[in-house]
């Protein structure tokens, strides 16, 4: 299971620090999931594209993310059409749908992608073992980076394991079905998943303690930023001041 999407590491993007995409996917997601406004949010989404264009994320990757996600915002707007009080637009029986309704389920289905486009070629490019470091160096608490970069790194095979588990119960005649037995086997099986993590993750602790652990990642040279890096900062820097000259006029 792919948990953050690659692409193949030879574009414009990736060439920029991982530090400068941090910060900049930061500065952009955290102004536009305050926006009201529909330009901001449309301007959100272009940039969202061009990026996924430039860095040549695979579409097919992001769609597998996108399409869930629109799934629950058409749903949620749904309901906050007929559920939001303002003018009526259209009657199903009783029911109104109004345009503020609309209009907010609109913004939230608007911002949502354009958000998860900016992250996925920001973001989403970052390899791992890079991703930790830069997080690291950002003085992000370590506690949360370790929790990251292992999360990350044995999801699979926690997953691997309760497959393994699901065949095993299928081959003993299992048939998973809307009852009480199928409630208690699956039980049974995310308990026997988070006991066998937690040996898993003893014994992994153990080795990494004899090739020298102490708790904190290793040390590498921090490298400064280069040319490229400051302008790339001062553009997105750019990007939120006018964003936010548009949303406060």
């Amino acid at each position: 299971m792919d948990i953050i999407v690659f692409s193949d590491g030879e574009t414009v993007l990736h060439l920029l620090d991982p530090r400068v995409r941090l910060l900049a996917a930061a500065a952009l997601t955290l102004v536009l999931s305050q926006s009201h406004d529909a330009r901001v949010l449309v301007a959100g989404m272009l940039l969202g594209v061009v990026g996924l264009v430039v860095s040549r994320v695979p579409l097919v990757a992001v769609l597998q993310r996108l399409v869930p996600l629109n799934a629950f915002f058409i749903l949620l707007a749904g309901v906050l059409m007929f559920t939001t009080p303002g003018e009526s637009v259209f009657r199903i029986g009783t029911v109104a749908a109004t345009r503020e309704g609309l209009l907010h389920g609109g913004t939230i289905l608007l911002r949502g992608n354009a958000i998860v486009s900016l992250l996925a070629c920001l973001v989403g490019t970052i390899e791992f073992i890079a991703l930790g470091r830069a997080l690291g160096q950002l003085r992000v608490p370590a506690k949360l980076v370790h929790v990251l970069l292992f999360t990350v790194r044995y999801i699979n095979l926690m997953l691997a394991e309760y497959e393994r588990l699901s065949q095993a119960a299928v081959l003993r005649g299992f048939r998973p079905g809307a009852n009480l037995h199928t409630l208690r086997t699956t039980g049974y099986q995310v308990a026997m998943v988070l006991v066998l993590s937690y040996e898993r993750g003893a014994r992994m602790l153990q080795a990494m303690k004899l090739r020298g652990y102490d708790g904190t990642l290793p040390r590498t040279e921090v490298r400064a930023f280069r040319k490229q890096d400051y302008l790339f900062l001062m553009g997105v820097c750019a990007t939120v001041v006018t964003l936010l000259g548009v949303e406060f006029a």
